[in-house]
């Protein structure tokens, strides 16, 4: 990314602006290039700067589109905080995928500055719709209906706005209004506890912040905040004021926000809707447990409104809500009045009493019911050590109350994730297994036989704690050193003659000859590669087959790299970047990186490869998803050493005081992830999926990739790169039996034979007849075929084994439907708009299945035997609930 241009430095004048605005028209006017090259983009234009960056309107070059392109500015790029957070809004918003939220197209870095194009928004800003005037209380109503489901789907998925206003609500050109600029959200999976607070402690829109954040800190940020905020909002759309006026400096208005109490909208428009009026006043209550739960009770009520029904913020009295019935339903109520003209009032006035108990005792049932689901949903999206545990119990004490469907997916989804246990166990400092007076030994690896590392930067090898070798380091330097995974062998650094590769009962082979220092040292669980690290980033040199090392960063190594139990990913942190970078072992190929809240020390993989733990300078150990580098918890704990055990139920680590502390790790129950190769997808976007006529093989289907799965093992078998130059135009593919696919790309058939344990094998091209397109492949070998004649006339054709000699006249298929859905016997899923998953049965029952991170769902399916459903997600990752287990774990939980 190119800066052109100079720097004006205007002289810094509040130009009439509002004291709480003043600081940030002063910084951008500080420092205005004139223009900005980003690689791929055309900049037509400026839209906007905000608390970070640019918003520009520009034109992408692949796909040809015209987009919004954010970019970091340059005083900005070398700060990390604020990297971090333009880091933190590129994955917020990239994490949702609603359609009230501005989807990201790119995320990218261009010369040191990252950027990230998102759809670009053509018909304005709420913020400029009010300079209009008020909104009519309808329209208003099911504009924050829209935006508030929009908000909860991001909460839902652990996103926290933190900044909404009317500027950043943006109206398409159909007139939908999106949710846009998440420069402040917090990621509540991912970004737990105090980070970034410097910049935080500046930026924000004071007239809309709740009073508990004006009072405090951004620390006191949550769901209820974005609520109140939403509030602001609409107060603003029906009164045009805001809930507290401007004062002489942002001093005074936090102090107004956090003390002075709202005038009801209706007092300052006496023609509002005084239903209207409440459920604003509720979303604007100073405390915010006095507020709704969430955003989507705030829109259920209003929805309640807008359909004239009873709202819920204030429950209405006996004769007020008979009245209203009585508008709505005057045929009958004239004759519900004759009826009760003629009963005796005593037996009235006793039933009404009675009724009003029973109605008493049961709302304030419904409404602990309600507090304890609300409770435990908190915790499952805040994901802190132990919220699994923590979250179950409310679910315990709400069933005991009342058993809903609703009690039951939650406890689901709190499977789907992993946790840490709260309490730690305590196990006695380890201590060398030999003594070297001469010599102290700072470090070792090893139990039968034994390396050791000592102060004079020397190393030796002990079997029965007697030394049996000893090595030398060059002055000013320390050797380092791993076991091959046999236990025999081992891999030394540093010595005299460089880099040693020592077998018992062979000459020592020399690997590289003395260079830069090298720090770190460790060989991956297959014994195929060594990852070292030192001044100049990491190599990985091959030690079982030939092959040139690569390399991997240029700035000093943080730590020593973490492998993968399968040795085909590592994980690497190198400089003052926090962040844990994973990498593919065969090229360096990046999978994912996992920012972090302080500089990595400590690096550690699971053994199902599932997990990566980091321990950070800052005495933060946090657990991480190794496929997209998600944080799922955090914990407080200064770490010297950290280890998963080898069965993966406990997360190790060695205090400074020598003592090991030990958590117990709970991996996901409902929900399981099919495992792959590492390697760096560059897939496009995905399209389908489809079992084998066996049922033992699944094929997926995106642009760029076809990848084959075994069903029994869960994982990825192998993958075949498809020739699809045409992003625009879907591949497709179909089998063909079990042991051949027809693949089809745009200008080309071919079939691909899949070997018996799902490798893919050679390709054969299928001539093509000019005009046609396979549309599918029937269970009967036949393909249904689309044809256009020289005429120009579209027909459905039916050929049977494929071939077009034997063609013969064909119904085309059912349209396919625009929702995400499946069907197998007596079961249906189906995607709903949150995201979620609506499972329903024959007999009516229905469950949520709420994945833990935003995959983006883009295809579902069951298996053969109906007991797996299997969602395929836009990063084309396999996600599959075992139904039956399920159902007999939340019996055996007592939901």
């Amino acid at each position: 990314m190119r800066w052109r241009g100079g720097v004006a430095m205007d002289e810094l004048s509040n130009n009439g602006l509002p004291a709480e605005d003043f600081f940030m028209a002063a910084l951008w006017d500080a420092a205005r290039p004139a223009e900005v090259v980003v690689p791929g983009y055309e900049i037509l234009g400026e839209i906007s700067r905000g608390g970070m960056g640019v918003v520009y309107h520009a034109r992408q070059l692949r796909p040809e589109r015209e987009v919004a392109l954010k970019v970091l500015l340059p005083q900005f790029a070398e700060e990390p905080e604020m990297l971090a957070r333009f880091q933190l809004e590129a994955r917020a918003m990239a994490v949702l995928d609603h359609p009230g939220i501005l989807p990201v197209y790119e995320v990218g870095e261009a010369d040191g500055a990252p950027f990230f194009s998102m759809r670009l928004a053509t018909g304005g800003s709420l913020s400029e719709r009010l300079l209009r005037g008020p909104m009519p209380p309808k329209e208003a109503a099911a504009l924050m209906v829209e935006l508030a489901r929009a908000l909860h789907h991001a909460h839902q998925h652990g996103v926290l706005h933190r900044d909404v206003k009317p500027g950043n609500f943006l109206f398409l050109e159909d007139g939908r209004a999106c949710v846009s600029d998440f420069g402040l959200a917090k990621l509540t999976l991912a970004d737990h506890g105090p980070m970034l607070t410097r910049t935080e402690s500046f930026f924000g829109t004071p007239h809309y912040m709740p009073p508990e954040v004006a009072a405090g800190s951004v620390g006191n940020a949550t769901v209820a905040g974005d609520l109140y905020s939403m509030g602001a909002v609409l107060y603003e759309c029906l009164t045009g004021k805001r809930p507290h006026p401007s004062k002489e400096n942002v001093a005074a208005l936090l102090r107004s926000i956090a003390d002075d109490p709202i005038a009801a909208p209706d007092t300052l428009k006496p023609e509002l809707p005084r239903d209207l009026s409440v459920i604003c006043l509720k979303a604007l209550e100073r405390k915010p447990a006095d507020r709704y739960a969430t955003l989507e009770d705030f829109a259920d009520d209003l929805e309640r409104w807008i359909d004239g029904r009873t709202i819920r913020a204030r429950p209405v009295g006996p004769l007020e809500g008979s009245w209203r019935w009585a508008v709505r339903h005057p045929l009958s109520a004239g004759l519900l009045a004759a009826l009760l003209g003629v009963s005796l009032a005593g037996g009235v006035t006793l039933a009404v009493s009675n009724h009003q108990r029973g109605e008493a005792l049961a709302d304030a049932r419904q409404k602990l019911l309600r507090s304890l689901i609300d409770q435990a949903r908190s915790e499952r999206l805040l994901g802190s050590p132990g919220h699994r545990e923590r979250a179950l119990s409310l679910l315990r004490q709400a069933a005991g109350i009342a058993k809903t469907p609703e009690i039951r997916d939650e406890a689901a989804a709190l499977l789907a994730r992993p946790d840490l246990g709260v309490r730690a166990s305590m196990a006695a400092a380890a201590t060398a297994p030999v003594d070297f007076p001469d010599d102290p030994v700072t470090g070792w690896k090893g139990s039968h036989r034994v390396l050791t590392l000592h102060e004079s930067g020397a190393a030796r090898l002990w079997e029965n704690q007697r030394p049996i070798r000893e090595w030398m380091a060059p002055d000013g330097r320390e050797i380092t050193g791993d076991f091959l995974p046999d236990g025999g062998g081992l891999v030394l650094a540093e010595t005299e003659q460089g880099m040693l590769l020592e077998r018992p009962g062979q000459a020592p082979a020399v690997l590289a000859t003395p260079g830069p220092m090298l720090r770190f040292l460790s060989v991956d669980p297959t014994g195929r590669r060594v990852a070292t690290g030192g001044e100049n980033g990491y190599e990985i040199r091959p030690l079982t087959a030939p092959g040139d090392p690569w390399r991997w960063g240029d700035a000093q190594a943080r730590c020593a790299a973490a492998w993968s139990a399968d040795g085909e990913r590592l994980a690497v942190a190198a400089g003052d970047r926090r962040e844990v970078v994973l990498l593919t072992a065969a090229d360096g190929s990046t999978c994912a990186t996992m920012p972090v809240t302080g500089v990595p020390q400590h690096l550690a993989f699971d053994p199902g490869g599932e997990l990566l733990a980091v321990a950070s300078d800052d005495g933060v150990i946090a657990l991480g998803d190794a496929a997209t580098g998600a944080t799922w918890c955090k914990l407080k704990f200064q770490a010297s050493a950290l280890v998963f055990s080898a069965t993966g139920d406990e997360l190790r680590a060695t205090g400074s005081d020598g003592r090991v502390r030990i958590w117990p790790v709970f991996s996901p129950e409902s929900v399981l992830e099919w495992s792959e190769p590492a390697r760096a997808k560059s897939d496009g976007a995905v399209f389908g999926m489809s079992f084998s006529p066996d049922g033992k093989h699944l094929l997926t289907v995106s642009n760029g990739c076809l990848a084959v799965w075994s069903v029994a093992d869960r994982r990825q078998t192998g993958h075949h790169l498809l020739e699809n130059q045409r992003i625009d135009v879907q591949s497709a593919a179909w089998w063909l039996g079990d042991r051949e696919v027809l693949i089809q790309v745009p200008g080309g058939l071919e079939r691909l034979s899949i070997g018996r344990e799902g490798k893919p094998g050679a390709t054969k091209r299928v001539p093509r007849v000019p005009g046609s397109s396979v549309l599918d492949v029937l269970p009967d070998g036949g393909w249904r075929v689309s044809v256009i004649d020289e005429e120009g006339e579209k027909s459905c054709e039916l050929w049977p084994g494929g071939d077009p000699e034997k063609s013969q006249p064909a119904e085309p298929p059912a349209a396919r439907s625009p929702k995400v859905t499946a069907t197998a016997g007596e079961l249906t899923a189906t995607l709903d708009d949150l995201g979620a998953i609506e499972l329903v049965r024959a007999d009516g029952r229905r469950m949520r299945l709420i994945l833990p991170l935003d995959p983006g769902v883009r295809v579902l399916g069951f298996s053969r035997d109906g007991r797996q459903l299997i969602a395929l997600t836009r990063l084309h990752r396999i996600f599959a609930w075992d139904l039956e287990k399920l159902a007999v774990r939340l019996d055996e939980l007592g939901f």
